[in-house]
């Protein structure tokens, strides 16, 4: 796409839409502001697959389809207009340098997600406030959030389908909230290099170990242990 590219609609006339069009893939449009002047019109009606990178200035009209979604770099627009894509089962954000917190409330349409992983925002101070919105959510990954000093309590209680928790390279999560008690189909908690959380953790002893006893598979690697994987699980 060129960079002085406002709609992509503009670059392919016609009116017709896209109907064949199953993955969009747009990078480095720094003026590109959305699909279409128009609203209302379903212009990719079997489009499953979106990527947007580094388009600040992007945002999503009310899709029906998209099952799966991959933000990268700096797309401030894209995350208010993340809750117009309601279908989405995989939501992966990655690669913000500046933002510290997300939108209030973006997530809050997404009923059907299944998967969020976001990844390197080494500013981000929080969690997003509606997380325990999502109910269907069966894997979450936290990585490489260093600013980020902890999980929110009444966020991770309403995660009652999660399966699955990886938290990678956030070294100021010091511990785990008690809601993590409530997770009674979480099967899977890995930490990597998080020191003082392992430590929390330890099988036994640390302080957290009773809030995750309950886990069948706890896998925890500190930074001392690079090239020796720990592991920590109910037999």
């Amino acid at each position: 796409m060129e960079e002085v590219l406002g709609y992509i609609e503009n670059e392919y006339p016609g009116g017709g839409g896209f109907p064949s069009l199953e993955e969009l893939y747009v990078y480095n449009c720094s003026k590109l502001e959305g699909l279409s002047r128009e609203e209302g019109r379903e212009l990719f009606p079997r489009l499953r697959k979106i990527e947007i990178s580094d388009c600040p200035k992007f945002s999503f009209p009310h899709l029906s389809s998209p099952k799966e979604l991959l933000l990268e770099g700096k797309c401030t627009m894209v995350l208010n207009s993340i809750s117009n894509l309601n279908s989405l089962t995989s939501l992966s954000i990655r690669d913000d340098k500046e933002t510290d917190c997300f939108p209030k409330k973006f997530l809050r349409n997404l009923t059907l997600l299944e998967s969020l992983s976001i990844c390197d925002f080494p500013e981000l101070k929080v969690l997003p406030e509606d997380l325990a919105s999502l109910v269907t959510l069966k894997s979450l990954k936290i990585i490489g959030c260093q600013k980020l000093e902890s999980l929110p309590e009444e966020g991770l209680r309403g995660l009652e389908s999660l399966q699955s928790l990886f938290i990678l390279f956030c070294f100021k999560i010091a511990s785990l909230p008690a809601s993590i008690q409530s997770l009674t189909k979480l099967q899977l908690l890995n930490i990597q290099f998080c020191n003082e959380l392992a430590r929390r953790c330890e099988k036994g002893k640390g302080e957290d170990w009773y809030k995750i006893a309950h886990i069948p598979q706890v896998s925890v690697i500190k930074l001392d242990m690079w090239f020796t994987r720990g592991s920590l699980g109910n037999q």
